[in-house]
Protein backbone atom coordinates (compact mmCIF):
# COMPACT_ATOMS: atom_id res chain seq x y z
CA UNK A 1 0.00 0.00 0.00
CA UNK A 2 1.83 3.25 -1.19
CA UNK A 3 1.19 6.65 0.94
CA UNK A 4 1.14 9.66 -1.48
CA UNK A 5 3.23 10.14 -4.36
CA UNK A 6 4.16 14.08 -2.64
CA UNK A 7 4.03 13.01 1.07
CA UNK A 8 2.35 14.40 4.11
CA UNK A 9 1.98 17.62 5.19
CA UNK A 10 1.81 18.03 9.24
CA UNK A 11 0.76 21.52 10.67
CA UNK A 12 0.36 20.64 14.52
CA UNK A 13 3.77 19.74 15.81
CA UNK A 14 5.83 20.26 18.92
CA UNK A 15 9.02 19.09 17.75
CA UNK A 16 11.23 22.48 17.95
CA UNK A 17 13.60 21.50 21.22
CA UNK A 18 12.01 24.36 23.28
CA UNK A 19 8.88 24.05 25.53
CA UNK A 20 7.41 20.41 25.90
CA UNK A 21 9.21 19.29 22.79
CA UNK A 22 12.32 17.22 22.31
CA UNK A 23 15.08 17.98 25.57
CA UNK A 24 17.92 19.31 22.91
CA UNK A 25 18.93 19.36 18.99
CA UNK A 26 20.10 15.71 19.11
CA UNK A 27 16.47 14.38 19.85
CA UNK A 28 14.79 17.29 18.10
CA UNK A 29 16.38 15.66 14.79
CA UNK A 30 16.04 12.26 15.83
CA UNK A 31 11.83 12.83 15.22
CA UNK A 32 12.22 14.41 12.02
CA UNK A 33 14.11 11.58 10.87
CA UNK A 34 11.47 9.39 11.69
CA UNK A 35 9.25 11.66 10.58
CA UNK A 36 10.99 11.59 7.10
CA UNK A 37 11.17 8.06 6.71
CA UNK A 38 7.18 8.02 7.57
CA UNK A 39 7.05 10.22 4.53
CA UNK A 40 6.18 12.77 5.91
CA UNK A 41 7.98 15.81 3.56
CA UNK A 42 6.58 18.91 5.87
CA UNK A 43 6.31 20.07 9.07
CA UNK A 44 5.06 23.02 10.60
CA UNK A 45 6.63 23.08 14.35
CA UNK A 46 3.90 24.76 16.43
CA UNK A 47 5.67 26.19 20.34
CA UNK A 48 2.78 27.01 22.60
CA UNK A 49 1.50 30.75 22.54
CA UNK A 50 -0.67 32.66 24.85
CA UNK A 51 -0.47 36.55 25.89
CA UNK A 52 0.26 36.14 29.45
CA UNK A 53 2.91 33.62 28.90
CA UNK A 54 5.96 35.90 30.72
CA UNK A 55 8.67 33.21 29.55
CA UNK A 56 7.84 33.19 25.90
CA UNK A 57 10.38 34.58 24.03
CA UNK A 58 9.60 34.82 19.98
CA UNK A 59 13.23 35.47 19.23
CA UNK A 60 14.43 32.83 20.80
CA UNK A 61 11.96 30.77 19.18
CA UNK A 62 12.89 32.06 15.94
CA UNK A 63 16.91 31.67 16.97
CA UNK A 64 15.87 28.02 17.38
CA UNK A 65 14.25 27.30 14.51
CA UNK A 66 17.04 28.72 12.24
CA UNK A 67 19.92 26.78 14.45
CA UNK A 68 16.88 23.41 13.45
CA UNK A 69 17.21 24.14 9.81
CA UNK A 70 21.02 24.39 9.73
CA UNK A 71 20.97 20.88 11.66
CA UNK A 72 18.74 19.59 9.25
CA UNK A 73 21.02 20.62 6.21
CA UNK A 74 23.87 19.36 8.37
CA UNK A 75 22.64 15.66 8.74
CA UNK A 76 21.06 15.79 5.20
CA UNK A 77 17.50 15.26 5.85
CA UNK A 78 15.38 16.25 3.11
CA UNK A 79 11.91 17.01 5.05
CA UNK A 80 10.90 20.95 5.19
CA UNK A 81 10.30 22.19 8.28
CA UNK A 82 8.22 26.18 8.75
CA UNK A 83 7.26 28.06 11.77
CA UNK A 84 3.74 28.91 13.35
CA UNK A 85 2.34 28.70 16.82
CA UNK A 86 -0.54 26.89 19.05
CA UNK A 87 -1.87 29.79 20.03
CA UNK A 88 -4.42 29.99 23.05
CA UNK A 89 -7.62 31.99 22.37
CA UNK A 90 -8.00 34.85 24.29
CA UNK A 91 -9.19 38.48 23.97
CA UNK A 92 -5.45 40.04 23.03
CA UNK A 93 -4.70 37.08 20.15
CA UNK A 94 -5.80 39.18 17.40
CA UNK A 95 -4.05 41.58 18.94
CA UNK A 96 -0.86 39.81 19.24
CA UNK A 97 -0.82 38.42 15.62
CA UNK A 98 -1.28 42.00 14.22
CA UNK A 99 1.93 43.18 16.13
CA UNK A 100 3.76 39.85 15.08
CA UNK A 101 4.01 38.77 18.66
CA UNK A 102 2.05 35.43 17.43
CA UNK A 103 3.29 33.29 14.39
CA UNK A 104 0.16 31.78 12.13
CA UNK A 105 0.98 29.17 10.61
CA UNK A 106 3.80 29.71 8.18
CA UNK A 107 3.06 33.53 8.22
CA UNK A 108 -0.19 32.48 5.80
CA UNK A 109 -3.55 33.76 7.25
CA UNK A 110 -4.37 30.61 8.80
CA UNK A 111 -4.19 30.86 12.88
CA UNK A 112 -4.00 27.38 14.81
CA UNK A 113 -6.09 27.93 17.87
CA UNK A 114 -5.82 25.28 20.77
CA UNK A 115 -9.45 23.75 21.61
CA UNK A 116 -9.29 24.07 25.28
CA UNK A 117 -9.14 20.36 27.24
CA UNK A 118 -11.12 21.35 29.97
CA UNK A 119 -13.84 24.12 30.52
CA UNK A 120 -14.51 26.08 27.34
CA UNK A 121 -14.40 29.64 28.54
CA UNK A 122 -17.65 31.59 27.59
CA UNK A 123 -15.61 33.85 24.95
CA UNK A 124 -14.29 31.12 23.03
CA UNK A 125 -16.52 31.52 20.40
CA UNK A 126 -16.77 35.32 19.92
CA UNK A 127 -12.57 35.22 20.03
CA UNK A 128 -12.73 33.16 17.26
CA UNK A 129 -15.31 35.08 14.78
CA UNK A 130 -12.96 38.54 15.87
CA UNK A 131 -10.45 36.27 14.50
CA UNK A 132 -11.94 35.96 11.20
CA UNK A 133 -13.66 39.34 11.20
CA UNK A 134 -9.32 40.68 11.00
CA UNK A 135 -9.08 38.05 7.80
CA UNK A 136 -7.30 35.43 9.60
CA UNK A 137 -8.61 31.90 9.39
CA UNK A 138 -8.64 29.68 12.48
CA UNK A 139 -7.57 26.37 13.07
CA UNK A 140 -8.86 24.26 15.55
CA UNK A 141 -6.85 21.88 17.12
CA UNK A 142 -7.63 18.97 18.52
CA UNK A 143 -11.72 19.25 20.09
CA UNK A 144 -11.88 15.73 20.42
CA UNK A 145 -10.00 15.84 23.01
CA UNK A 146 -12.23 18.14 25.13
CA UNK A 147 -13.19 16.06 28.66
CA UNK A 148 -16.39 17.67 28.22
CA UNK A 149 -17.03 17.14 24.23
CA UNK A 150 -20.53 16.00 25.19
CA UNK A 151 -21.58 19.48 25.76
CA UNK A 152 -19.52 21.05 23.51
CA UNK A 153 -20.09 18.75 20.30
CA UNK A 154 -22.49 21.43 18.49
CA UNK A 155 -20.43 24.14 19.04
CA UNK A 156 -17.63 22.20 17.02
CA UNK A 157 -20.19 21.63 14.22
CA UNK A 158 -20.84 25.96 14.13
CA UNK A 159 -17.35 26.43 14.34
CA UNK A 160 -16.66 24.47 10.83
CA UNK A 161 -20.17 25.91 9.43
CA UNK A 162 -18.91 28.83 9.83
CA UNK A 163 -16.14 28.65 7.81
CA UNK A 164 -13.54 27.12 10.40
CA UNK A 165 -10.88 24.29 9.68
CA UNK A 166 -11.28 21.34 11.84
CA UNK A 167 -7.71 19.68 12.79
CA UNK A 168 -8.14 16.45 14.14
CA UNK A 169 -5.32 14.33 16.16
CA UNK A 170 -3.69 11.54 14.51
CA UNK A 171 -3.63 9.83 17.64
CA UNK A 172 -7.58 10.49 18.89
CA UNK A 173 -8.47 8.26 16.06
CA UNK A 174 -5.56 5.48 17.21
CA UNK A 175 -6.96 5.28 20.55
CA UNK A 176 -3.92 6.92 22.05
CA UNK A 177 -6.03 9.45 24.34
CA UNK A 178 -9.20 7.48 25.82
CA UNK A 179 -12.16 5.69 24.13
CA UNK A 180 -13.86 9.43 24.42
CA UNK A 181 -11.64 11.08 22.14
CA UNK A 182 -11.73 8.19 19.47
CA UNK A 183 -15.39 8.27 20.07
CA UNK A 184 -15.25 11.61 18.93
CA UNK A 185 -13.05 11.26 16.50
CA UNK A 186 -14.33 9.26 14.61
CA UNK A 187 -17.94 10.96 14.74
CA UNK A 188 -16.46 14.12 13.56
CA UNK A 189 -14.73 12.25 10.35
CA UNK A 190 -18.27 10.72 9.97
CA UNK A 191 -19.90 13.84 10.04
CA UNK A 192 -17.29 14.88 7.74
CA UNK A 193 -16.22 17.96 10.13
CA UNK A 194 -12.88 17.05 9.95
CA UNK A 195 -10.59 19.59 7.68
CA UNK A 196 -7.50 17.50 8.13
CA UNK A 197 -5.29 15.85 10.72
CA UNK A 198 -1.81 16.35 12.34
CA UNK A 199 0.10 14.28 14.80
CA UNK A 200 0.77 16.95 17.23
CA UNK A 201 4.02 15.19 17.85
CA UNK A 202 6.36 15.83 21.07
CA UNK A 203 9.20 13.55 20.13
CA UNK A 204 9.91 9.84 19.30
CA UNK A 205 8.17 8.64 22.49
CA UNK A 206 5.46 10.81 22.84
CA UNK A 207 3.17 11.70 19.73
CA UNK A 208 5.92 10.46 17.44
CA UNK A 209 5.12 11.55 13.92
CA UNK A 210 5.71 7.86 12.52
CA UNK A 211 1.75 7.57 13.79
CA UNK A 212 0.67 9.70 10.48
CA UNK A 213 1.59 6.58 8.06
CA UNK A 214 0.18 4.35 10.04
CA UNK A 215 -3.37 6.73 10.18
CA UNK A 216 -3.18 7.01 6.30
CA UNK A 217 -3.04 3.13 6.34
CA UNK A 218 -6.07 2.34 8.30
CA UNK A 219 -8.55 5.20 6.83
CA UNK A 220 -7.44 4.30 3.45
CA UNK A 221 -8.99 0.68 4.24
CA UNK A 222 -12.63 2.50 5.20
CA UNK A 223 -13.08 5.83 3.47
CA UNK A 224 -13.51 6.95 -0.13
CA UNK A 225 -10.17 8.20 -2.42
CA UNK A 226 -12.03 11.19 -2.83
CA UNK A 227 -12.16 12.30 1.14
CA UNK A 228 -8.57 10.58 1.42
CA UNK A 229 -7.15 13.17 -1.16
CA UNK A 230 -9.26 15.33 0.59
CA UNK A 231 -8.21 15.40 3.96
CA UNK A 232 -4.21 14.02 3.53
CA UNK A 233 -3.60 16.56 0.58
CA UNK A 234 -5.96 18.96 -0.87
CA UNK A 235 -6.76 20.32 2.97
CA UNK A 236 -3.02 20.61 4.14
CA UNK A 237 -1.59 22.08 0.99
CA UNK A 238 -2.58 25.37 1.27
CA UNK A 239 -0.23 25.89 4.34
CA UNK A 240 2.62 25.11 2.39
Amino acid sequence: MQPPINGFIDIHSHLLPVQDGPKDMNQAIQALKLAEESNITDMILTPHYYSGDKDYDQKFIFNTFESLKAEIQKNGLKIRVYLGNECIVDDKLVEDLQAGKAFTLNNTKYVLCEYPLYQVPCNFQSNIYDLMDKGYRPVIAHAERNAFIDKNYGSIHELAENGCLIQRNVGSYLNKYGPLARKYAKMMLKHKKVSLFATDAHSIKKRSPEIYLRLYKKLKLRISKECMIELFDKNTKIFI
